[in-house]
């Protein structure tokens, strides 16, 4: 073998491995869809505390571990030059943490949808989002059950028109229902 053989195999060697990494990384990174709206609602019918409900949709094949929700107040606040900080608040959930979601399956595969949860939270936040320089952010951690790639995905909620009374629907869908 000459030195321009042995040269040439390296380098079809080392593309060959790049685009295999980026095509992992593309296509086995977690993914997970937040509605793009909150629920306002009771957790029970007998319950007079109102919640609000945030879905999470893990829609990869694969499923996901290790789930990280956070839940922030964000405060806008203007500087001296003109810009604008975000000071995050942390607000309560419920349950903060869920150790595994299945993968999405279609309803033909299985007639139950684990891979949709909703998380809540009984800390008023329309009051929140009534005002023009707060704002409400979920931010979601997970780790993908195939490859252990971590992603963050996060959902920003600036006005209170994004809270609907009502419930999120079945599956995928994140219509709500009175």
């Amino acid at each position: 073998m000459s030195n321009e053989q042995i040269f040439y195999s390296i380098l079809c060697s080392i593309i060959a491995s790049f685009i295999f990494l980026f095509l992992v990384l593309f296509f086995f990174k977690p993914k997970v869809r937040i509605s793009p709206y909150i629920c306002k609602g009771k957790f029970v019918d007998d319950d007079s505390t109102d919640y609000y409900f945030i879905k999470l949709v893990n829609v990869s094949l694969f499923s996901a571990y290790d789930i990280s929700i956070e839940l922030l107040e964000v405060d806008r606040y203007p500087t001296s030059n003109g810009q604008m900080n975000n000071r995050f608040r942390p607000l309560t959930l419920v349950l903060n943490h869920v150790s595994h979601i299945p993968g999405y399956r279609p309803s033909w595969m299985r007639k139950n949808a684990p891979y949709a949860i909703r998380v809540r939270s009984a800390e008023d936040l329309s009051d929140i989002l009534r005002n023009d320089y707060k704002s409400v952010m979920v931010k979601v951690s997970l780790r993908h059950g195939l490859t252990g790639l971590v992603k963050v995905h996060s959902k920003e909620y600036t006005d209170s028109d994004q809270i609907k009374n009502g419930k999120f629907g079945y599956g995928l869908k994140f219509g709500s229902f009175k």
